[in-house]
C-alpha cells in the first residue's frame, strides 16, 4: 500500500474524531435561541384561549462554547389560558449542527416567560445526552406581524 492510499483512507477517521473531541461529555452553558413563527393559529372558546405555532429558528452559545452553537432548531409549540389565569405553554424542539447530528428536547412554561427544559434524546455526538434548565422568553413584533422569539437558556448536559 502507498503512504498517499493510507492517509486518504485515514483522514476522514481523524475528521470524525476531532469532531467528536469538541464536544465536552458534560458541561454547562448559556445558549440563545432566535425563533421566527413560521405558522401559528388560535382558537378562542368562551374564556379559553388555545393556540399552536410551528417556529424555526438558530442557536448560538452565549458563552462561545461548541456546545448549542451555530445550529438550526425547529420547534412545535401549544398553548392556552382561561381569561384572567396564567397562560401556558410546552412543546418539542429539534435541534440540529453542522454534520446533521441532533438534539431533541422538551419545554414546559408558564406566563411570566419562564420555563424549563429537559433534553430527551439526540443522535451522532449527542446520543444519550441527558440534563435540562431553566429559559427565559421575549417575544419580538415584527413590522409584518410575525411572531418572533428570543428564548435565552441556561442548562446543564451529560453525553454517555
Amino acid at each position: 500500500m502507498s503512504l498517499r492510499f493510507l492517509l486518504t483512507a485515514a483522514l476522514p477517521l481523524i475528521s470524525l474524531t476531532v469532531q467528536a473531541a469538541d464536544v465536552p461529555k458534560e458541561g454547562s452553558a448559556n445558549y440563545t435561541a432566535t425563533n421566527v413563527h413560521i405558522y401559528s393559529a388560535s382558537m378562542k372558546l368562551g374564556d379559553q384561549l388555545a393556540w399552536l405555532s410551528d417556529v424555526s429558528g438558530i442557536v448560538r452559545n452565549d458563552d462561545g462554547g461548541a456546545m448549542f452553537n451555530n445550529m438550526g432548531q425547529r420547534c412545535f409549540i401549544v398553548g392556552g389560558m382561561v381569561t384572567g389565569e396564567d397562560a401556558w405553554g410546552q412543546g418539542t424542539c429539534i435541534m440540529s449542527d453542522k454534520d446533521g447530528d441532533q438534539i431533541f428536547l422538551n419545554w414546559q412554561g408558564k406566563q411570566g416567560n419562564t420555563g424549563v427544559v429537559a433534553f430527551a434524546a439526540g443522535s451522532g455526538k449527542y446520543a444519550g445526552i441527558s440534563g435540562g434548565g431553566e429559559y427565559t422568553y421575549q417575544h419580538v413584533k415584527s413590522p409584518e406581524d410575525r411572531g418572533l422569539d428570543i428564548v435565552r437558556h441556561k442548562v446543564h448536559w451529560k453525553l454517555p
